[in-house]
């Protein structure tokens, strides 16, 4: 995927994030993972990192969006790619979570991108409650680890600064793009 090719995305459905930093975040996922079956966003907003991530994934491969905006919101048609999934709902309620294991359906993730809440304990619960379900060698990306806000309990960034302390018992740090809000990304190693 191309500098053209992401532009081109993001005419169709515009995203928050750059092109430069989508273009790191995608160099840096296809030189681990070639070619994804199961990407998983959480976090998913108006769907154009949708639009991005549905080209990382393999033709009969899993792509699941979570997030509590309506299937309105969103400004990708799902109806478009049978290989997208969509769940409205919080990433911190059980239902969300049940629904998502029965679309996932046994499978294990490849690519987790967590931009969900941004604020410590939910960026925390996203990472455990999701991450179980990433298979050995597979990668987690944190978005917005630049991010912190004095008036929240914490942040992702206080959470990926503490990931990055405990880097190399159950994952390791693999990249992190300076770009922009920042991404952080850790590979899962057990």
């Amino acid at each position: 995927m191309n500098k053209f090719m992401i532009e081109e995305c993001m005419k169709e459905v515009p995203t928050e994030m750059e092109k430069d930093e989508l273009y790191a975040i995608i160099n840096k996922i296809k030189e681990i993972i070639p070619r994804s079956n199961v990407f998983v966003e959480v976090g998913v907003k108006t769907g154009g990192s949708l639009n991005i991530w549905k080209h990382l994934i393999s033709p009969n491969g899993l792509l699941i969006g979570i997030d509590t905006g309506s299937v309105e919101t969103l400004k990708i048609n799902l109806s478009e790619d049978k290989r997208i999934k969509y769940i409205c709902g919080n990433t911190l309620y059980y239902k969300t979570y049940i629904d998502f294991l029965n679309i996932l359906n046994g499978k294990e993730i490849d690519c987790l991108f967590i931009d969900a809440g941004h604020d410590y304990s939910e960026t925390k619960s996203d990472f455990y409650t999701y991450g179980w379900n990433v298979r050995k060698g597979g990668l987690i990306l944190f978005h917005d680890i630049y991010l912190d806000n004095e008036n929240d309990r914490g942040s992702t960034k206080q959470f990926w600064e503490e990931i990055e302390c405990k880097n190399g018992k159950f994952w390791e740090i693999v990249g992190r793009i300076d770009l922009h809000t920042g991404t952080g990304i850790v590979k899962k190693i057990c």
